[in-house]
């Protein structure tokens, strides 16, 4: 009787922790690089490099395309961030005032349960361009139902990928990385500022 006591204790905190790790969650993150492109590039080789990586990389693309700035500015603009509440969750919005670029563009991972908004800006200035990659990352993961198998085992799936691949941050790390990488087939470009950095 006391083995039996003891298996049922162990079945029993075995399938609270597993509820714990599955507990539906949904984590948003937001990360940019900035990016140094020497005068010895057009306007639009800039512009082309950054606007084929994204549609490359994504399921969408939108590019405003404005007049670049005269007299030609010291220094370049800067992304801002915007908060937004919806209820009781703020979310931060990336804008690009003054680019003379603006690329958005966004990726749905529905089966990892991952969704990454991406907003480029290129800023003209005397020295040449500066590229400005935001990205907004949202990732779910648990299940809403831990006694439907398909959601428990898609909600496992998930976290053990999670694991093994270092979360929405090491995620985020990697995709700016392949974001960067598509557009340096076409410019070279110098990394100025980044958060989160490595």
């Amino acid at each position: 009787m006391k083995k039996l006591w003891r298996v049922l204790a162990i079945a029993s905190i075995t399938l609270i922790t597993s509820c714990a790790s599955v507990a539906p969650t949904t984590e948003t993150y937001t990360g940019y690089r900035i990016y140094h492109v020497s005068n010895d590039y057009t306007l639009t080789q800039v512009r082309n490099a950054v606007v084929d990586a994204a549609k490359e990389l994504n399921n969408n693309a939108q590019v405003v395309s404005g007049i670049p700035p005269h007299p030609m500015p010291e220094k370049p603009g800067r992304f801002k961030i915007k908060d937004m509440a919806f209820g009781p969750v703020s979310m931060q919005f990336p804008q690009t005032p003054g680019a003379t670029v603006s690329v958005r563009s966004g990726n749905d991972n529905s089966a990892r349960g991952t969704s990454m908004n991406w907003v480029a800006g290129i800023y003209l200035y005397k020295d040449g361009y500066s590229v400005q990659l935001v990205m907004t990352a949202r990732h779910e993961r648990g299940a809403s139902n831990i006694f439907d198998p398909a959601a428990l085992g898609a909600a496992l799936a998930r976290a053990t990928l999670d694991s093994q691949d270092g979360g929405i941050e090491g995620n985020s790390k990697k995709w700016f990385d392949i974001f960067a990488d598509e557009i340096g087939k076409k410019l070279k470009m110098e990394l100025e500022e980044a958060y989160p950095q490595g």
